[in-house]
């Protein structure tokens, strides 16, 4: 029995003295933090200190669901790439002690934002340098900080070309932006997510996106506005939550644009608490298989303003906009949302059978009274078409006057 436990001790002793030992004074290291925006990236440095080195040999571990390898300062021969793991050789020319010597660069996967970490397997990072190539096999190096914890820290926010903020926004926090300076007006609109949100016009020329879009990655895009301040038929703005939805009484705005439409109107539609519906109409033929389109979205086709007395007097294209009490909805930044796009527009019928019954009854009646008495506050308590269909008498805005077209039967005024 003794025999057999002094042959294992010694089995695990020889085991032991095979093992590579650390080198003198060689160690590696890697930050203990960094933090990285939701969509963009961040690099961490490699550091190895303890004397000149030539050679390199390390392995690094990550968790791909968390994290994605996106570069390194090596080229690409000396870097491996598996699945959740790096491995870096080096080998050549003298290294600097105390400086980095290379660097890995990561970014999140597209919607996550939960923290990881990237880390230095310690038995396998050998460091050497060409004194000992034909005395010993490298040895291993001491890690002094195997882990760097990568911690979601805001999202990333991509600016056009000479605008001006931070590159960062934070969830819980308005994030404000400028425009290059000079007299130039812009049409400025983000996305978050892939989906458009508002820009607020400062007045002072800054804009500011408010915190409860702050979900994600934004890209801001921006372009010279095509209409020139203060020459649109509805003054170039309506501040919103002042009443006064009484009929449009403009003519709409001419406008050249590269999307083909030849007149714009914006003007108030109905009125919310604190809040505003406008309508976004424009008059134009666009061109074969394309259609208009609002933000990206499809503008509406209609041909109910075709009669006579119809506010627009001709074929056009609708979208509607709520806006916030107090926020002016510039005219030229709307003329830069409107673009041309492949498609078909969706249709708003001509009649008044407002709910999909078949017959115009007093229930379509209520609907229109209902959109007018402010009883539905977004497009996803109401679509948009009804809202778009709820004109009924065919002046541009919704009021007491169009349930009664609905209530007497009569066609439009």
């Amino acid at each position: 029995m003794r025999r057999w436990i002094c042959t294992i001790l010694y089995l695990v002793l020889c085991a032991y003295l095979a093992l590579p030992v650390s080198a003198d004074g060689y160690t590696v290291s890697i930050p203990a933090e960094e933090k990285i925006a939701g969509g963009g990236t961040v690099t961490i440095p490699v550091t190895v200190s303890g004397g000149n080195y030539n050679a390199v040999d390390m392995r690094f571990t990550f968790d791909p669901a968390k994290l994605v390898y996106a570069s390194s300062s090596l080229s690409s021969d000396k870097i491996t790439v598996t699945q959740g793991a790096i491995r870096v050789r080096l080998y050549g020319a003298v290294q600097t002690s105390g400086t980095t010597a290379f660097s890995l660069t990561f970014q999140l996967p597209a919607g996550k934002t939960e923290d990881s970490e990237v880390k230095i397997v310690a038995r396998d990072a050998y460091v050497d340098n060409s004194a000992h190539a034909l005395g010993n096999d490298a040895p291993i190096a001491t890690v002094t900080n195997k882990k760097t914890k990568i911690i979601v820290d805001g999202y990333s926010v991509t600016l056009p070309s000479g605008f001006k903020g931070s590159a960062t926004a934070y969830p819980g926090k308005d994030y404000t932006f400028s425009k290059p300076s000079g007299s130039k007006e812009y049409t400025v609109f983000a996305t978050v997510n892939g989906k458009t949100v508002t820009c607020k016009k400062n007045g002072d020329g800054t804009y500011t996106i408010e915190a409860k879009y702050i979900t994600g990655p934004i890209v801001i895009t921006a372009r010279e506005s095509l209409v020139t301040p203060g020459t649109g038929g509805n003054n170039n703005h309506f501040v919103p939550g002042s009443g006064g939805t009484t009929g449009s009484t403009t003519a709409g705005t001419t406008v050249t644009s590269k999307a083909g439409y030849k007149q714009l109107w914006v003007q108030p539609y109905v009125e919310l608490d604190n809040a505003t519906v406008f309508l976004i109409a424009v008059s134009g033929t666009p061109k074969s298989g394309q259609t208009y389109a609002y933000n990206g979205d499809p503008m509406y086709f209609t041909e109910k303003y075709r009669s006579s007395g119809a506010v627009f007097g001709e074929n056009v294209y609708l979208y509607l906009q709520i806006v916030k009490g107090g926020e002016p909805l510039l005219e030229t930044d709307v003329a830069g949302r409107i673009t041309a796009v492949k498609g078909i527009s969706p249709a708003i019928e001509t009649d008044m059978d407002m709910d999909g019954s078949g017959k115009v009854d007093t229930k379509d009646a209520k609907l229109v009274y209902n959109v007018y008495n402010a009883m539905y506050w977004d497009f996803d308590d109401l679509p948009m078409a009804s809202f778009l269909e709820a004109d009924t008498n065919q002046d541009g805005v919704v009021n007491i006057k169009d349930a009664d077209v609905v209530v007497d039967g009569r066609s439009a005024q």
